[in-house]
């Protein structure tokens, strides 16, 4: 309890500066955060559902309400929706694609929709970030006993680290592939 006070007092600051001026999205995403970190998840869940409404072509609401719903509700069907729309709003954003990925292979066991939300997301996302997509794809692949695929996704991954100069990135893709052999 004594080391949420600080929280509550960021908490109240922010409460203060939204009468004020309650059109501040970044405030609303702070107010937010703060309260998820105090575990009250139920009024940071308010404060993104109000967002997504008022700023609907924001993915971080969107992302951040999915994760509730995906963590804490189990509610997969609510996740999924909620990111995609996160995707929608910001096609770029690799964690929405990792995040769904998880869902899919973890919580959901849908291995189809795992791996399509990988190679989904491998053109939309900062070439130089998609490594990390091709990774989770190889790893995915070499966890289904399907090491051909993994070679596969490991040799694209590192093609991209050679492109930016990643070393110890290639280095690591360059040992896993001998593993693979």
């Amino acid at each position: 309890e004594e080391s949420r006070e600080p929280y509550r007092t960021k908490i109240e600051t922010i409460r203060t500066a939204l009468s004020a001026n309650p059109n501040s999205g970044y405030a609303w995403l702070d107010l937010a955060l703060l309260y998820r970190a105090i575990g009250d998840f139920e009024s940071a869940a308010e404060i993104w559902e109000y967002m997504i409404v008022k700023y609907p072509g924001d993915f971080t609401a969107q992302r951040n309400l999915a994760e509730y719903n995906f963590h804490n509700l189990k509610d997969y069907d609510r996740a999924e929706e909620l990111y995609r729309k996160a995707i929608e709003a910001d096609p770029a954003q690799i964690i929405c694609y990792t995040d769904l990925f998880e869902m899919y292979y973890y919580a959901t066991k849908d291995n189809e929709k795992a791996v399509a939300i990988l190679e989904e997301g491998i053109p939309k996302v900062a070439r130089d970030q998609s490594i990390g997509l091709y990774i989770m794809l190889a790893n995915f692949y070499r966890d289904q006993g399907d090491t051909a695929e993994a070679r596969t996704s490991l040799n694209k991954a590192r093609e991209i680290a050679v492109e930016f100069k990643m070393t110890s990135a290639r280095d690591a893709i360059d040992a896993e592939l001998a593993r693979l052999r």
